[in-house]
């Protein structure tokens, strides 16, 4: 995409996920100057999710119905990071009731932004979707290799190749590892430990429930 196409569709999801921040933390159990949080890593969330899957359209690797799969895969991908950063620095309750927040916003956030809004069984597949990659990737003890190590059985690997799968490359080991330079690159890019430190600076909003 070029530049100025970048910077469009970031200020479109800005617009959204502001919109819908200030109709969710009116009524969300997290205070609104932590939602702010919530709203802006799901803005570069979905803004990475959404690049990646459209680089490889306009690249011609997959047709439109793949772009959207993979969008989802990638969104699902990194709220369950962002869940497995946060067990280590938020209390139980706390960490559940976070993540919940980010997959349901997010999921909301991406319905609304692509005028798929739809029904509430339309949101419910969506979020079943996203408890089942969860589910998946939690099998995973190593989410990539230690130092020495290669690739295999880590949770980098495989995702790599779900992605390849769609596009039709998973027998394709460049393709493998090229993305998972990709997912590496994103993941540095969304700074999900700045955000996990973010949601947990401050203990008083937590104490309600700890």
């Amino acid at each position: 995409m070029k530049d100025d196409d970048i910077k469009e569709i970031a200020a479109y999801f800005i617009i959204i996920c502001e919109d819908l921040a200030n109709e969710r933390s009116q009524a969300s159990m997290i205070l609104p100057d932590k939602y702010a949080h919530i709203r802006d890593f799901t803005q570069n969330l979905i803004f990475h999710s959404y690049t990646r899957a459209n680089d490889a359209l306009e690249e011609g690797e997959i047709d439109q119905e793949q772009l959207s799969e993979i969008f989802w895969e990638y969104l699902y991908f990194f709220i369950h990071l962002t869940d497995r950063m946060a067990c280590s620095a938020l209390g139980d309750v706390a960490r559940r009731t976070v993540i919940e927040e980010l997959g349901t916003f997010a999921v909301l956030a991406t319905l609304k932004a692509f005028n798929h809004q739809g029904t509430d069984s339309t949101f419910e597949r969506h979020m079943a979707h996203l408890n089942s990659a969860v589910s998946e990737y939690s099998c995973f003890t190593k989410v990539v290799p230690a130092a020495g190590e290669g690739a295999k059985d880590t949770l980098l690997r495989e995702f790599s190749k779900k992605i390849n799968k769609i596009i039709g490359s998973e027998t394709n080991p460049g393709a493998l590892l090229g993305e998972q330079m990709v997912i590496t690159q994103i993941a540095e890019n969304l700074d999900i430990p700045t955000f996990v430190k973010a949601m947990s600076k401050t203990k008083a909003w937590w104490r309600f429930w700890d």
